[in-house]
């Protein structure tokens, strides 16, 4: 198999998930670990090295199997255990892969004593399945791990493996001819009868193709809160929010078709029919070299016939890049290089607890992130902070206009996740003026009685891996999800304080600030260290990066700020209902190559690291005030970057120009 997953492996993996709902693969030459599912619903989940493409092993689960997956434990390239919820016992699958006959002695022992410690971390009723690598031949005297009816004659490995079964109480049992795929490995199956059982799961969230969003859906569902704005007067806000959700879903699933991923978009039905065909020739049997040649041309045809549609398909995405360049599309002609050389990222569906042991479990994997972020955001409640309560201003503040509810709708931006309502902003911004007249309606109600829905509380939160070890979650950088509608007011609120906050922030704030930004501090700090350096004069610079520093901002003392800053009782109200957060906040140290230096600089009594090189802003500052360092980074991150793509479209257009 190829060496990274891709548009060939997901067809391999279609086609043996045919054959049954487990399947096993071995020797996939794929590195790292995760799953993935295949354009027919397929799970496919492997195990390879960190680095490098040998061994690896992985399990294909069809539809049924999957939805009684527990969870899975990559241990390493050669072994995999997966947890299948099963009646009347669950049941474990471990999937190996042994060393062949070119290992020494040392890799074998190694292989056997791993795949010990897997069995022995087994409860109950296991299934071990893959190559072993060995011949247990013909028995004339059957015994209670091996029947008569081996294949080949039984050798070294063959003697190993029987041992092995024999003390851990297995049997061994035969296999038939299985699924055909390019490869010259013959693939083998085995019937194995198990009564699976379903897992109860949360309902997945329905991806809509907005594309297909039309004119008939701006009329139902601008009807439909016509019928809901005429008995809205006595309704709370969470009863008057869960009404209008349920509407804009319903209407949604009747008038919006939902998105599809088909990725194997360029094999066509002709290449589907020739594979049928090489896969009845290999089924028949190949007994001579008239029958291997067939097979062979057979097989040499299916893969110019690939090679010759998916250029095909590369060429017309080109051209489709191009029509959308040149008609100013830039969000589609961006997502169309994007799908071009995006590589594949498979989901990890496993974690490790603090003690680095892998959880299996999906329950446990559950917990474990609930006490990640829990400990993550955890109060400090040794440090205590004064808040600068102050005089309240006394004139109350207008509740939402129905201007700039138009006006925060029309901000919301297109493409992006729901949060837990899984009410999107196409949704929103295709509702018309009865949508909009809901908005007023609803966020005057919340300005009003200081309560917002339940939905506009929760956030959804999504682990985005970042480098290292991924199974580790302080290697994951998590996002939160929240709910577009709850955004509608946040803009409002945001936009009526920021006129007054403005005049408060300081002017050396540079961040997150119109007009300004991150180059201007980087230009002052270059400057400040240049000047100093022509005087021959020490600058001392103290960097300090707050670990989460908006997630877990002291929600108390921002209210009480806006105490001191004279907003009203009914701003300040409202910003307070839409949080409860739990703070912490701590000085994190840059750790970097040490730098010869005799002063030492001090922060609450804890010296700071000296370094010689520090990154900031995307800035890289030396202690020597140098930049020729930062120059030649970044014009060969920029050379490397450009020739890389260049190189791509280049060899691209050279091949269909070649083959034209």
């Amino acid at each position: 198999m190829n060496s990274e997953p891709n548009e060939n492996s997901y067809h391999i993996a279609r086609r043996v998930g045919h054959q049954g709902a487990r399947c096993s693969v071995v020797e996939t030459n794929w590195n790292g670990l995760g799953s993935f599912r295949t354009d027919g619903n397929h799970h496919v989940i492997f195990s390879g090295k960190e680095d490098g493409y040998s061994h690896g092993v992985a399990v294909i689960l069809g539809k049924e199997a999957s939805k009684a997956l527990i969870g899975y434990s990559p241990i390493s390239d050669r072994n995999l255990k997966l947890r299948i919820q099963a009646k009347p016992h669950n049941i474990t699958i471990v999937q190996c892969y042994a060393p062949t006959s070119t290992a020494n002695e040392d890799e074998i022992n190694s292989f056997y004593d791993s795949l010990q410690e897997t069995i022995d971390s087994i409860p109950n009723l296991q299934v071990i399945m893959g190559d072993m690598n060995a011949k247990v031949g013909k028995n004339s005297t059957p015994n209670k791990t091996c029947g008569r009816f081996g294949l080949g004659e039984k050798n070294e490995r063959g003697e190993r493996l029987i041992e092995f079964c024999s003390a851990n109480n297995m049997l061994i049992t035969n296999t038939i001819p299985g699924a055909d795929c390019n490869s010259d490995h013959q693939l083998l199956a085995a019937e194995i009868k198990l009564q699976l059982k379903k897992l109860t799961q949360p309902p997945q969230p329905i991806r809509f193709n907005y594309n297909t969003l039309d004119n008939n859906y701006s009329v139902k569902i601008s009807n439909s809160f016509e019928a809901l704005l005429q008995c809205e007067d006595e309704k709370k806000p969470n009863e008057l929010w869960n009404e209008g959700k349920h509407i804009f879903l319903k209407v949604a699933e009747e008038t919006i078709t939902k998105k599809t991923n088909k990725r194997n978009q360029w094999i066509s039905e002709e290449i589907i029919k020739e594979v049928e065909l090489r896969r009845q020739l290999k089924a028949k049997g190949i007994n001579d070299p008239v029958e291997e040649t067939i097979y062979r041309q057979q097989n040499f045809k299916i893969q110019r016939m690939m090679r010759k549609d998916k250029e095909k398909f590369i060429q017309e995405q080109c051209q489709r890049i191009e029509a959308n360049s040149i008609n100013n599309s830039t969000k589609e002609m961006y997502n169309g290089v994007k799908n071009l050389t995006k590589k594949f990222k498979p989901s990890v569906d496993t974690i490790k607890d603090e003690d680095d042991l892998i959880l299996c479990d999906r329950e446990e994997v559950k917990d474990r992130w609930k006490e990640y972020c829990t400990n993550l955001y955890k109060r400090n409640e040794s440090i205590v902070t004064p808040v600068p309560y102050g005089q309240m201003s006394s004139e109350p503040e207008p509740p939402p206009l129905i201007d700039e509810i138009r006006e925060a709708i029309k901000e919301l931006k297109l493409g992006k996740s729901p949060g837990n309502d899984q009410v999107t902003a196409e949704m929103i911004k295709n509702g018309g003026e009865n949508v909009e007249i809901f908005y007023h309606r609803l966020c005057n109600k919340i300005w009003i009685e200081n309560k917002w829905p339940d939905d506009w509380g929760e956030s959804v939160f999504v682990p985005i891996p970042k480098k290292g070890d991924t199974l580790k979650c302080s290697n994951n950088r998590t996002i939160s999800l929240i709910s577009h509608s709850s955004k509608i007011l946040l803009k409002i609120m945001a936009k009526r304080m920021a006129n007054k906050l403005n005049e408060e922030i300081a002017d050396e704030q540079a961040g997150f600030r119109p007009g300004k930004g991150t180059r201007d501090q980087i230009l002052n700090l270059k400057m400040i260290l240049e000047k100093n350096r022509e005087r021959g004069i020490d600058v001392f610079l103290c960097f300090i990066d707050y670990t989460k520093a908006f997630d877990t901002a002291r929600a108390h003392i921002s209210y009480g700020t806006t105490w001191v800053l004279g907003f009203s009782t009914s701003c300040h109200l409202t910003s307070e209902s839409t949080v409860q957060s739990t703070e912490s906040s701590k000085n994190k140290g840059h750790e970097g190559p040490k730098a010869p230096s005799d002063q030492e600089i001090l922060l609450d009594g804890v010296a700071l690291d000296n370094v010689t090189e520090f990154t900031y802003l995307g800035a890289t500052f030396t202690n020597n005030g140098d930049d020729s360092q930062e120059i030649k980074r970044r014009i060969g991150s920029e050379t490397q970057y450009s020739g890389k793509n260049a190189t791509n479209w280049i060899s691209l257009w050279y091949k269909n120009e070649r083959k034209a």
